[in-house]
């Protein structure tokens, strides 16, 4: 039987059209699965601004797992305030 060796995972900023961007540095890194978050929104704000990730999944050649985020309800936990680096 055959292991896999453990994900990468790729961190980067990048400038310009983030569907676009994703989809660029997904298929130059020759990753096999994309996780996009999506942020639980009213349907006026999807219909307003649309989808970053609706716009991956329809673009990227990769499978695309959307996660939704999750509440604090929902998970079970606290919200802890996040400090910037300076």
């Amino acid at each position: 039987m055959k292991r896999h060796t453990p994900a990468t995972v790729h961190a980067r900023v990048l400038l310009g059209d983030a569907s676009t961007e994703i989809s660029r540095v997904v298929e130059s890194i020759g990753a096999d699965l994309l996780f996009v978050g999506v942020p639980t929104r009213s349907l006026a704000a999807r219909a307003l601004f649309g989808s970053t990730a609706a716009r991956v999944l329809r673009v990227s050649r990769v499978p695309v797992l959307a996660v939704p985020e999750a509440t604090t309800a929902s998970a079970g936990l606290e919200t802890v305030p996040l400090q910037l680096a300076a």
